[in-house]
């Protein structure tokens, strides 16, 4: 399998669970795995289901199986388009990430993004170019990244069906709806 045919790099996610600074439970999303997936369009019935269901967004993803891999899950993937390029550098525990352009993003709610292998979770300032996130969220790493670095929107997908998509166990397909 080869990232010619498979383009888009997703991020397979599980819920985790531990202990927080107060001693109570804190559950957050960690990566599970990590796949080249492409998006394959729904058809026959599931396509016409998900007309219907104009809020919400049905898809699937096709990729190599990754063994564990369960509908409590979800599946960050970028979405196709809208991506954009830093303005100058940013350190590790820099909050304000300033980028070339803003307008192929969501307005006025917050929205997942990756730098390198970084998630940043961008919490204000949607509607501009000038955005304050939260860095390393879901369990990955805050690094610091150069100017030009390239800023992809990260779409969350929970996971409501996984089947073979191969008669040899290889790849699976993961039916998916955009979480709300």
């Amino acid at each position: 399998m080869t990232s010619a045919n498979f383009s888009l790099r997703g991020i397979i996610q599980r819920l985790t669970e531990s202990v927080g600074a107060r001693g109570g439970a804190t559950k957050t999303w960690a990566q599970y795995a990590k796949r080249w997936m492409e998006e394959v369009p729904l058809g026959g019935s599931e396509r016409f289901q998900s007309q219907q269901e104009q809020a919400v967004r049905r898809t699937r993803f096709r990729c190599q199986r990754a063994a564990g891999v369960n509908p409590k899950m979800r599946i960050l993937a970028p979405k196709l388009g809208e991506s954009t390029k830093l303005v100058g550098s940013i350190s590790a525990s820099a909050t304000t990430v300033v980028v070339a352009s803003a307008t192929v993003f969501p307005q006025g709610q917050n929205f997942r993004v990756r730098i390198g292998s970084e998630i940043l979770e961008v919490t204000a300032g949607q509607s501009t170019t000038s955005w304050t996130a939260t860095r390393g969220a879901d369990g990955s790493t805050a690094t610091p990244h150069g100017d030009g670095a390239g800023v992809r929107h990260m779409v969350v997908y929970d996971i409501e069906s996984i089947a073979p998509a191969d008669n040899r166990d290889r790849m699976i397909d993961i039916t998916v709806k955009e979480a709300a």
